[in-house]
């Protein structure tokens, strides 16, 4: 079968989603914009972690709208997988969908934490080269908090002195400091883009965390 890898949301993205008759996302459909249960389309949920922390349906006191959208997204997946058992369960309960739905299969995104796993797409051999570039035989350290529902975006919640202090612990020590945001955090104060030992490893850039952690 043909594989389609999408980037962002365009016209060609619209147009795959909307004519794909089987559909295999990292999150969640919302993030595909499919709000409608369609007979002749396969939605297929890899998600990207182990749950660790509550998640969808496990959320404490969700809000209305919130909840309208859980319950919309659970009507509309066909399978989704699990690392192991225990992992299955918590999956079922975090998505409100059948365990008879959910296949232990791992998660194949791990992969490529293995050293020397082959990559023959281009687009992620890229991100790990723009990596060993960046290093330069330095010291990667990664910063990547994940989201909350209801606290302040992370990157905010550090001041402008803090980050100088950072960046000038790494300058003196051959350091330097990657920051990856949740796609759901999108406040980025200006001036970390000056600081020149820190980098932002971005989901548009670098697609897969996992490309990244090899290198930290």
């Amino acid at each position: 079968i043909g594989i389609k890898l999408l980037e962002g949301f365009s016209l060609n993205s619209l147009f795959h989603i909307l004519t794909a008759k089987i559909i295999i996302l990292g999150h969640a459909p919302r993030d595909a914009h499919i709000k409608a249960k369609c007979p002749q389309r396969i939605i297929i949920n890899l998600w990207h972690g182990v749950v660790f922390k509550n998640i969808e349906f496990l959320i404490k006191n969700p809000s209305p709208i919130k909840l309208e959208q859980l319950n919309d997204n659970a009507q509309l997946y066909n399978a989704l997988i699990a690392s192991s058992s225990t992992d299955k369960v918590t999956m079922s309960k975090a998505f409100n969908i059948s365990l008879d739905n959910i296949y232990i299969t791992g998660l194949p995104r791990y992969q490529l934490l293995k050293n020397g796993i082959p990559l023959n797409d281009d687009f992620l051999v890229a991100q790990k080269e723009k990596l060993q570039l960046m290093k330069k035989g330095k010291k990667l350290l990664l910063y990547a908090p994940t989201f909350r529902e209801y606290n302040e975006q992370p990157l905010i919640q550090i001041t402008k002195l803090e980050w100088l202090k950072l960046n000038q612990f790494f300058i003196q020590n051959n350091l330097i400091l990657g920051v990856r945001q949740h796609p759901y955090d999108n406040v980025l104060p200006n001036y970390i883009n000056e600081l020149s030992q820190i980098n932002i490893l971005s989901h548009k850039e670098y697609s897969e965390a996992n490309i990244i952690l090899p290198y930290v």
